[in-house]
């Protein structure tokens, strides 16, 4: 458990969790026992849920809350852990190429009298050559066709593109195989994080043909920071079962409950909506889905977004398999536009919008390096 300075620290440098943004620093130092939940801002006291109310207690007070149970401090516990651990790894800049530490000493030479080096702390071996683990094309290589895949460019224009500024040759196959792999473990990575989230959200699906047949992409977006809290790549038939763990995975990664959830009419919106966030006291979560393109509530803003997918996968003409077109959507939406792309109306990038200011100075390369390091410390999300 933090000590009372550490929890202060904690919230004044980790801004995870939505509420911490409404402390005023000179205020912390005085929160005790007494007093922590009749000082939270009343409206988001109100709507916030009941786990996370014991992380803020819990952080600040350093003991557990008395109503808490068991699961609850489990709970608060991982929330906070992982967070933390997260941040520490986009700290880390050391030679290691598996874990980023310093503590490195050279380890004999390979078959082909190349130089070995071996980490003291997670005993990797590795050559010093640019590259990412267990790969012999350099990272900025990838991190450029990571880059302009994510741009819009087939493989075969990245190929081209990729030749003209490294004078690499590569497969396109070889494209592909790094698009999924890096695109799968930096979704792992960012979903160790939580928003600041805005008191309204948006939910909309789109039809992508996926080897000729159509399925049902759904996601759903804040609407003040435009993050992208959750997706979900789904067959044909659009059910409630689909809706509902849509917005399951969206509580996870947001602090707490909206005030409005705006939909269409689609029936299983109501069903993932009340599964999810349905209360018995007031005020609720309220759902609307009476909306129109001209009147002043609308679904606009997903519904653009929903051209932004369509635009990307338009150079590829489909996609071929179900498994990696869920990795490569994930890694687009999640990864590259809530954390690698400012968004013109904001002025700033979705995650920083929500106080996840990560060190990002070169684009997918650092991503990549971070995702790595969060792979080789097993601490999953």
């Amino acid at each position: 458990m933090h000590s009372g300075n550490e929890s202060v620290e904690f919230v004044r440098n980790h801004r995870q969790y939505g509420q911490y943004s409404s402390f005023h620093q000179s205020e912390l130092s005085d929160f005790n026992a007494g007093t922590v939940e009749k000082r939270l801002p009343s409206d988001e006291y109100r709507h916030s849920q009941r786990p996370f109310r014991y992380v803020v207690y819990t952080l600040i007070c350093s003991q557990p809350h008395p109503d808490i149970g068991d699961n609850e401090m489990k709970l608060v516990s991982t929330q906070s852990s992982i967070a933390t651990e997260a941040n520490i790894v986009c700290q880390r800049n050391g030679k290691c190429k598996w874990c980023g530490s310093d503590k490195v000493v050279k380890a004999g030479k390979d078959s082909k009298g190349q130089q070995l080096f071996k980490c003291k702390e997670c005993k990797h071996r590795f050559i010093d050559n640019d590259a990412p683990p267990r790969m012999r094309t350099p990272s900025k290589v990838i991190a450029t066709a990571m880059e302009l895949w994510m741009d819009g460019l087939s493989n075969r224009k990245v190929r081209r593109n990729l030749k003209k500024l490294f004078g690499t040759v590569r497969n396109q196959d070889s494209i592909h195989d790094w698009l999924v792999k890096y695109s799968k473990m930096s979704v792992d990575f960012v979903k160790c994080f939580q928003t600041h989230t805005s008191e309204v959200r948006h939910a909309d699906e789109t039809a992508i043909k996926v080897k000729g047949v159509d399925h049902w992409y759904w996601f759903v977006m804040e609407h003040d920071t435009r993050f992208i809290l959750s997706s979900h790549l789904t067959e044909w038939g659009r059910k409630d079962k689909h809706a509902v763990q849509l917005f399951r995975d969206a509580k996870r990664m947001a602090s707490y409950s909206p005030k409005y959830i705006v939909t269409d009419k689609l029936a299983a919106y109501r069903a993932g909506v009340n599964r999810n966030f349905y209360s018995n006291t007031k005020p609720r979560t309220e759902h609307i889905n009476r909306i129109g393109f001209v009147k002043l509530t609308n679904n606009n803003m997903i519904e653009r977004s929903n051209g932004v997918i369509k635009d990307r996968l338009k150079p590829m003409r489909g996609l071929k398999n179900i498994q990696s077109a869920r990795i490569l959507l994930d890694g687009f939406n999640l990864v590259h536009r809530n954390f690698l792309t400012v968004h013109s109306a904001i002025n700033t990038t979705p995650a920083k919008a929500c106080h996840i200011d990560l060190p990002i100075e070169d684009g997918w390369a650092d991503m990549m390096k971070w995702a790595t390091y969060w792979q080789n410390a097993k601490k999953p999300c």
